[in-house]
């Protein structure tokens, strides 16, 4: 019976042996495919692939699109550096939140009642 708890015991230790072994080739494979992909973005032209076209037959990665140009500013420049909007804006926020509500005995209010 101990020989057989044994036996058990080294072929679990083996199987997670394997299973680990596999795990960090699996997790190395992915690595090294990450680095591919981040080499031909940076340095795209150098390596043996250098003269090949990409297609998606081939598996070659394609190299991203240039950016378009930004577009110049369409606002007057003599309207920039001007804030009298935004700080009127500001202000009335600022009346609104730190106005004290309206006394309801002053407002007429006709189904007030005090309580004395």
């Amino acid at each position: 019976r101990r020989k057989a708890d044994i036996r058990k015991r080294e072929q679990e230790m083996n199987e997670r042996k394997l299973k680990d072994h596999l795990e960090r080739q699996k997790v190395a494979r992915m690595n090294k495919a990450r680095e591919e992909g981040w080499r031909s973005l940076v340095s795209p032209g150098q390596g043996d692939e250098a003269n090949r076209t990409p297609t998606p037959s081939n598996n070659l990665p394609y190299s991203p699109r240039p950016l378009p140009a930004p577009k110049a500013n369409q606002k007057n420049i003599k309207e920039r550096g001007n804030y009298n909007a935004y700080n009127e804006y500001l202000d009335k926020m600022y009346k609104e939140k730190y106005t004290p509500p309206p006394d309801p005995r002053q407002g007429g209010n006709q189904n007030h009642v005090d309580v004395v």
